[in-house]
């Protein structure tokens, strides 16, 4: 008797790294007064993920996926 392992189907993953420089001085419509925001200027840094489970027949896909996962504490709350 020869064993066959089960067909569980297909796990997938995948991360996307994004950065981005947020500064351009040189900008016309640059204004001093910017520099002094809590946060302005400041590289944006964003990872991406994704979980897919495709059936073993290949009929369904069942994903979850997260955007900006690697949020940095305190960014997405208000200046102080």
């Amino acid at each position: 008797m020869k064993f066959v392992p089960p067909d569980f189907g297909l796990l997938l993953r995948h991360l996307d790294y994004i950065c981005e420089e947020n500064i351009e001085q040189s900008n016309e419509d640059h204004q001093d007064k910017f520099n002094s925001l809590h946060g302005y200027g400041d590289d944006t840094s964003l990872l991406n993920a994704r979980w897919a489970w495709t059936t073993p027949s290949g009929s369904y896909e069942f994903a979850l996926w997260g955007k900006n996962s690697w949020a940095m504490s305190g960014y997405l709350s208000p200046a102080d």
